[in-house]
């Protein structure tokens, strides 16, 4: 007598592998589905049910390489085959063409499922070979099949900042205000939002000194309301230079390092004892023996906050502001040191109540000017010193 096949076995094996799943017993799964396919002349075990199973068991067991292919079997007749497609190529996308083209045919067959709306406005427009695609309306998508997804509004609003950025840059004000706000409506709690929306403000003429600085006090209550919580770490009362820590972001591609690396170069080790966070400082041109240096590639606000506060800084000087999309906003507002100040980055004041004293001079802010700061000004002699890069040609000094 033969051994029965069809719908029934399908059925009995798919639930099988699903408890053994459950179970965590991923290879004893694999080998229920590798059966029930020599049994099944019809090869229904290979249906997207049935692969997007087996690509899970083969995700836990470490071989991506099969659960790709098998996924990509199942997907996009599969919802269950969508997500586990974008979880799969979502961390790992050395080809993204391809990626692009799965991810569309899944929205042909499943046009509300937002993490295949989200994975699609990641995909590096450039390499759409349609021509590209664009990221917020992909992301205004994926909010309406998911409206309360916080990764989805997080990712449009970075989208929007990002949008409002370049506009600002073309010289399109108007339309950087609006998408700075539309950013700021998609996810208050993103830093990036609130900094497009100040630098967009810097470059405004219509506003006042005094909603400006509204407009400041709002991001800042918007910051701390997100931020982490205060990691400050007071430092036992010893003999010896003032410790500072130097908090900045990308420094290898911003001009700030041009203003910065003069006061890092002249200062004096023996009075202050300079910490320099930066996600990358391996990539900057610096004496270390003057200055030491933390990288700080990958940390999330908090992460951040915790290793300043454990360092016992006396200070910090936030040399970012609201550039580099608010990057470090978050760690200021978790007061990591007793004493924060600001300056360099930023011109304008940051609203932020943790951050008491914003270093000038009497041209970048002068005294009774218009301007509303935040922060008790600190005025210095000349407060901008820039060294140029060395392929900047020489300067006329007789001009």
């Amino acid at each position: 007598m033969t051994e029965s096949t069809g719908p029934d076995v399908e059925q009995e094996a798919l639930r099988a592998a699903r408890v053994l799943l459950a179970d965590g017993d991923f290879a004893g799964a694999l080998r229920v589905l590798d059966r029930a396919a020599e049994r099944d002349a019809d090869g229904r075990p290979g249906r997207p049910t049935a692969m997007t199973m087996r690509a899970f068991a083969l995700e836990r067991l470490g071989n991506r390489a099969a659960a790709v292919a098998a996924v990509l079997r199942a997907h996009p007749g599969d919802r269950d085959a969508s997500l586990l497609f974008v979880r799969l190529l979502g961390s790992d996308r050395p080809e993204f063409g391809p990626v692009i083209d799965a991810a569309r045919r899944g929205l042909v067959v499943n046009p509300d499922c937002a993490p295949l709306w989200h994975a699609l406005a990641t995909m590096p427009p450039a390499d759409a070979r349609d021509g590209g695609h664009d990221a917020p309306a992909a992301l205004l998508r994926a909010r309406a099949a998911a409206p309360a997804d916080p990764r989805i509004r997080r990712a449009l609003s970075a989208s929007l900042a990002e949008r409002s950025t370049q506009a600002r840059f073309a010289g399109n004000l108007a339309r950087a205000v609006d998408l700075a706000g539309r950013a700021i409506e998609a996810d208050p709690s993103l830093e990036g939002a609130w900094a497009a929306r100040m630098f967009a403000n810097l470059c405004r003429e219509d506003l006042t000194p005094e909603d400006a600085y509204a407009e400041a006090l709002a991001a800042g209550r918007a910051i701390v309301r997100n931020a982490p919580a205060p990691r400050h770490a007071s430092r036992p009362g010893t003999a010896g230079p003032v410790s500072l820590g130097i908090l900045a972001a990308t420094l290898d591609v911003s001009s700030v390092w041009h203003f910065l690396v003069p006061l890092l170069d002249r200062h004096d080790p023996a009075a202050v004892a300079i910490t320099l966070y930066d996600d990358a400082p391996h990539a900057l041109r610096l004496d270390r023996a003057r200055v030491r240096t933390v990288a700080l590639a990958g940390l999330d606000p908090a992460a951040v906050a915790g290793r300043v506060a454990a360092a016992g800084h006396d200070a910090v000087l936030d040399v970012m502001g609201y550039g580099q999309y608010g990057s470090r906003l978050g760690v200021l507002a978790a007061r990591p040191a007793p004493v924060a100040l600001t300056g360099i980055g930023y011109p304008g004041t940051l609203g932020l109540d943790a951050v008491g004293y914003k270093l000038g001079d009497r041209l970048i802010h002068p005294e009774g000017g218009p301007e509303r700061l935040h922060e008790r000004p600190l005025r210095l002699p000349y407060m901008l010193c820039y060294r140029p890069p060395a392929h900047a040609p020489a300067g006329d000094s007789t001009a």
